[in-house]
């Protein structure tokens, strides 16, 4: 069976070597590059299963390289940082990636995250279902809006598209799917097919930004309400 491939791009020396022998152990087919130019040049050289990338890169930004590979291709994408105010800066950004880490983390966590990301994406192309979040319905009808599986599509009541990321639509999904029901932030973000380990404060900013797109009149509070102590509920009425 072929080993599933990795790129991890991390300019120092020895993390790199920790990371590639963990990695191996794990059975992944292993690619290191240490900077930004060199990223690219694996990238044209071979289709990889997932890249793992540092934020801070002797020849630029690692966020500015994840951008550039999410535009080429729906290849899975971790970003790794050494400093707190580095995730902050990720956290508060469109989801350009599909998961992140604080160093240090243990190499188990790693590998953990990995196979998580891999059989979301295994899921994801392997029928005809594009949604990460396992369900019957095709779509689902909520305070005048309409969410379609098909196309990941929300409309309002006027059939106008409402542009959402990736995982904003899979987060509303989640909410419209269990309208009238309180959900924790984990549940939202594990129910939704993005594994475990999100930051409560990300799920915060992604329920922020739903607000803000679907109720532009100031509506949104009252309409995915904070239930404190629980998590989130997108109400019925």
């Amino acid at each position: 069976m072929a080993l599933e491939t990795v790129l991890i791009v991390e300019d120092e020396p020895d993390i790199a070597s920790m990371l590639g022998e963990a990695l191996s152990l794990a059975q992944f087919d292993v690619v290191m590059a240490p900077n930004r130019k060199a990223a690219l040049n694996a990238l044209e050289g071979q289709a990889f299963d997932i890249v793992l990338i540092d934020l801070r890169l002797p020849d630029g930004s690692g966020l500015d390289l994840a951008r550039e590979i999410r535009a080429a291709s729906a290849t899975p994408i971790v970003m790794m940082s050494g400093q707190a105010d580095d995730i902050d800066r990720i956290v508060g950004l469109e989801m350009v990636a599909d998961d992140y880490l604080e160093k240090p983390f243990s190499h188990r966590e790693l590998i953990a995250r990995f196979r998580a990301i891999l059989r979301r994406y295994e899921n994801d192309t392997s029928g005809s279902n594009n949604s990460a979040i396992p369900t019957a319905n095709t779509t689902l009808a909520f305070h005048g809006f309409t969410l379609a599986r098909a196309g990941r599509e929300l409309c309002d009541s006027e059939g106008n598209q409402v542009e959402l990321t990736t995982r904003e639509f899979d987060v509303l999904w989640i909410l419209a799917e269990n309208q009238g029901k309180v959900l924790s932030r984990q549940e939202i973000y594990v129910s939704s097919g993005m594994g475990k380990g999100l930051a409560d404060r990300q799920v915060d900013g992604l329920i922020s930004r739903l607000r803000s797109k679907l109720y532009s009149n100031g509506d949104g509070p009252r309409k995915i309400r904070t239930v404190h102590g629980r998590g989130y509920i997108l109400t019925d009425a």
